[in-house]
């Protein structure tokens, strides 16, 4: 091999080690397609949206900003809103929804016989007109929930872990789960959390408010408690 051989081989190396980035990636790309698409794939894919079943029951906002149960009688995908709903409530009246008016949803109620809406949500709707206070779970338990939530290194809790550290038997059937989720949507329950992916039911979290967050805001909700003429409620809470 000559010296000038010699020397270009030595160099080559260097050479190739010093070639601008962007060639290092083309090459790659052509040396490897299968790897360049299964990114691809991952990156520009969407989940298909999962509709519910015929019969599951929902909260759903009414179109006026007040909520509703009822059940669903259809889902139809949509391009542009997901997926559209057909709902009947306790009355029979039709509701046509799309899936961010979704508040909440649970499986259907097999355990009842009948098949009239009204029947099937008889027990979400009296949960519905309780008052937060009402709902059979104490809110001191939920104040040490908050506690122990704002202490752990995470961005946000679902439901299932601010109950865990209650009662997870708080959480046993979809009449309870609907009670707990009334619980930390309310008035008191936003005094300890701020609720997150409000428009998408399967996905909501709750994040645990700061501590100065959480005092303003208990002083804020039991000044109005007291305006209203229900110190009573405010008396365990606002004063513990």
């Amino acid at each position: 091999m000559t010296r000038l051989a010699l020397v270009l081989a030595a160099l080559s190396p260097a050479v190739a080690w010093h070639q601008p980035p962007a060639r290092i990636s083309r090459a790659s790309a052509y040396a490897w397609p299968h790897v360049a698409r299964a990114v691809s794939m991952k990156t520009d894919a969407k989940p298909a949206a999962r509709a519910l079943s015929e019969g599951s029951i929902c909260e759903f906002d009414d179109g006026k900003g007040r909520p509703m149960l009822g059940l669903v009688q259809s889902a139809k995908p949509s391009s542009t809103k997901g997926v559209v709903y057909h709902l009947i409530d306790a009355d029979e009246r039709l509701h046509i929804v799309n899936a961010k008016a979704i508040h909440v949803a649970f499986p259907p109620n097999n355990k009842v016989k009948s098949t009239k809406p009204a029947d099937l949500l008889n027990e979400f709707l009296r949960v519905a007109e309780c008052k937060p206070a009402e709902l059979g779970i104490d809110v001191s338990l939920l104040g040490l929930a908050w506690e122990m939530c704002a202490q752990e290194d995470v961005p946000a809790h679902t439901t299932a872990a601010i109950f865990d550290k209650i009662d997870p038997a708080l959480l046993d059937g979809s009449v309870p789960k609907y009670r707990a989720y009334r619980l930390l949507t309310s008035d008191i329950g936003n005094i300890f959390f701020r609720v997150l992916h409000a428009h998408d039911h399967e996905h909501r979290e709750y994040k645990a408010k700061t501590a100065d967050a959480v005092a303003n805001a208990k002083q804020s909700w039991c000044h109005a408690v007291e305006a209203l003429g229900t110190a009573a409620v405010a008396e365990e809470f606002c004063f513990a």
